[in-house]
């Protein structure tokens, strides 16, 4: 019987590996994890364009006594969401006077400004985004743009030729640049970019657009035009040539 003991023993002992170890207590269900989880589903509801269910839960954190100050950079950005720009630019402006290096502050700073059509603000807030990670395509695709939108051409062509190094694969970081570069009267490269981005009756309606935008109706027209020679249905060239070859009428 001893024997039999003494081996059942040792058995028990042989099963469990000497390294073994007791797991540690999943993430989930630690007050911390639970936190991390609170936030992420957050991130994933302003993501998703449910704006107010996230204000719900980050209402619910706070009441738990969660600190995290990135409840305050997401509740800003649900509240752009909610139409409310003038309290979500305060919170962003709390929220970099404690965090002045969070180049997501200044992203989501530079898409209100750029909302609000302070231009010259989200340039700088964005360029601010830009000096902090200079690896974020999408920050140089809406620097060049609102830089395109100033009408500074030459620095936009700069800041989108990094977009499109950053990632080619969009096609509106490479219509932006197209139109950036014909804004700097790089017509040549315009339109190539173009061509790159869309098929040809899209391109030279770009084209067109960029031509008609810097007031040269002629040459608008004739890209126009041929936008419709490759594609005669192509709606929107039909409608720039209607437009732009209707004489307007003069006051008497």
């Amino acid at each position: 019987m001893k024997f039999l003991v003494l081996l059942t023993a040792l058995l028990a002992t042989a099963c469990v590996p000497k390294n073994t170890r007791v797991l540690d207590e999943p993430d989930w269900r630690t007050e911390a994890g639970q936190e991390r989880v609170r936030v992420q589903l957050i991130e994933s509801l302003i993501e998703r364009g449910n704006p107010r269910e996230a204000l719900i839960l980050i209402r619910t954190a706070r009441e738990r006594g969660d600190t995290d100050l990135n409840l305050d950079l997401h509740q800003a950005a649900a509240l752009m969401q909610t139409g409310m720009p003038q309290e979500a630019e305060r919170l962003l402006l709390t929220y970099l006077g404690r965090r002045p290096r969070d180049e997501r502050a200044w992203r989501k700073l530079g898409i209100l400004q750029a909302d609000e059509g302070r231009g010259s603000e989200s340039v700088d807030s964005f360029q601010r985004a830009a000096d902090l990670d200079e690896t974020h395509a999408d920050t140089w695709n809406n620097l060049g743009f609102m830089l395109l939108s100033e009408k500074r051409y030459v620095e936009a062509v700069e800041a989108l030729r990094t977009a499109n190094s950053l990632d080619g694969t969009k096609p509106r970081y490479r219509n932006n640049l197209g139109f950036a570069l014909a804004g700097a009267g790089d017509i040549g490269d315009a339109l190539q970019v173009f061509m790159s981005a869309a098929l040809p009756a899209d391109a030279h309606a770009n084209m067109g657009l960029a031509f008609e935008m810097s007031g040269n109706t002629v040459n608008a027209l004739e890209q126009y035009e041929l936008a419709l020679e490759y594609d005669d249905g192509h709606n929107a060239s039909r409608e720039a040539v209607t437009r732009l070859s209707t004489p307007t009428e003069t006051a008497p």
